[in-house]
Order: structure tokens, then sequence, then C-alpha cells
């Protein structure tokens, strides 16, 4: 067959395709009413081991819900996608709440010793930073800042190259700047 009436066929095949009738997703409303005692189940095992209030943990799953109903058209598979968007919100609220923590501890640690806000700003300390990270993510900071090892070195230890290393590190210290920036931020705006 020659190559032009290939390349027809394939387009004609591709406009009937178009034509043809999308098949028949099930209403949201229907999905919610099948599935929701599995997912608050989930929800709740998810609230319990991210330690989340009640009142914070109803506002999550609404807000999950919320989301779910703007691009319900483009979810291939319900349960995965809210198992996964429901503990992405957990981790962030979690991570939140020990930044909050953080910041607390900084201020009553400033006020126990009665130090000028600047100078607590530049005394943040980088283990309680360290902290806020997910252990793996800890561990390796603190072998490459603290123990002085090269990116040839973790890498072994990691199973990774050190050029993916390097982008890792640097996506951690990025945010570590920006979970940084709202004390930083407060504390200039305490002391002007």
């Amino acid at each position: 067959m020659p190559r032009h009436e290939a390349r027809s066929f394939s387009e004609r095949s591709l406009r009937e395709r178009l034509q043809e009738p999308l098949p028949e997703r099930p209403a949201i409303e229907e999905v919610l009413r099948l599935r929701w005692d599995d997912w608050h189940a989930t929800a709740e095992a998810l609230f319990y081991v991210f330690r989340i209030p009640p009142a914070v943990g109803e506002e999550i799953l609404q807000d999950c819900l919320l989301a779910l109903t703007e691009c319900w058209d483009a979810i291939q598979d319900a349960d995965r996608w809210f198992a996964v968007v429901l503990r992405n919100r957990c981790r962030r609220f979690h991570r939140q709440a020990r930044l909050a923590r953080l910041a607390e501890a900084v201020e009553a640690d400033r006020l126990r010793r009665k130090i000028p806000r600047r100078t607590v700003s530049a005394a943040i300390d980088a283990r309680a930073l360290l902290a806020t990270l997910p252990e793996r993510h800890a561990r390796l900071v603190a072998a490459h800042f603290f123990e002085g090892k090269s990116y040839e070195e973790l890498s072994a230890g990691y199973g990774a190259t050190p050029a993916s290393l390097r982008r890792i590190l640097f996506r951690i210290l990025r945010r570590l700047r920006r979970s940084v920036q709202p004390l930083l931020e407060a504390l200039d705006s305490d002391s002007s």
C-alpha cells in the first residue's frame, strides 16, 4: 500500500473514532454514594496517622471532595486519586503543624533567654529545621553539610547518581528556605 493511502486510512479511522460516542461514566453522585464508606474509612485512617484533629480533618476532606468535583472528567481511577490527594493534603497539614510548633519553640526559647528577635533569626536551630524534613532527606542534608561527605560518597549509600543527589539537595534546601521565610518575615516585622 502506498504511503499516502496509509496516511489517509489512519486519518479516516481517527475521524471515525472521534465521532463515536464516549463510554458512559457514572455520575459523581453515584460514585460518592457507592464509595463513601470506603473513602471515609481511608480518611479516618490518614487523620489518625498524621494526628489531624477531627475539625481540621473534615475541612481537608471537604477540600478533597471539591477538588474531585472540579476535575472529575479527567480522573481515571477515583479511588486511587482520592487516596493520593487526601494523603498529600494530610502531609501538607502535618508539615505546617510541625513548622508552627518549631516557630513556637523558637519564640519560647527567645523569651526564656531574653534574646532580641534579630538574634533569634540568625540562630534558628538547623537540627530543628531538619526535623521538619522526611527522615531520608534529613540524613542526606546532615551527611553532606554537617559531615562533609561529597556527592560521590553519598551516591553509593543512597543508590542515586551524584547529579541526581545535587538536584535532590537543591530541592530540599529550596523547601527549607520557603519554610523559614515566613518566620524570618514575622521576626523582621515584629522588630520594626
